[in-house]
């Protein structure tokens, strides 16, 4: 986990999430495997705020995330994005 976040932090170079913000992410599977999709999604989130990219991985910082799975046998990896959300002011 720990090299996974320092690549991460080498490879965002010092870039910090606006908040709130949108995570769009894409597992590529390297086979069949059974896997829970929550769980990665969790992870990653654990890594993004390890990495000093995201705040936090609360509703109020990440009220919106998209996750697809798709398969790519050999070539495990995961895919992501961030993008602004705009701040709605609910009653």
């Amino acid at each position: 986990k720990e090299e996974a976040v320092v690549l991460v932090r080498m490879q965002a170079k010092g870039y910090k999430a606006p908040v709130p913000c949108r995570v769009n992410v894409k597992f590529w599977h390297g086979d069949m495997r059974s896997r829970d999709g929550d769980n990665s999604l969790s992870s990653l989130f654990d890594m993004l705020k390890d990495a000093g990219i995201i705040k936090d991985d609360k509703w109020q910082f990440v009220p919106s995330a998209h996750f697809e799975n798709e398969l790519d046998r050999g070539h495990a990896r995961c895919e992501f994005s961030i993008e602004p959300v705009e701040e709605s002011h609910g009653n």
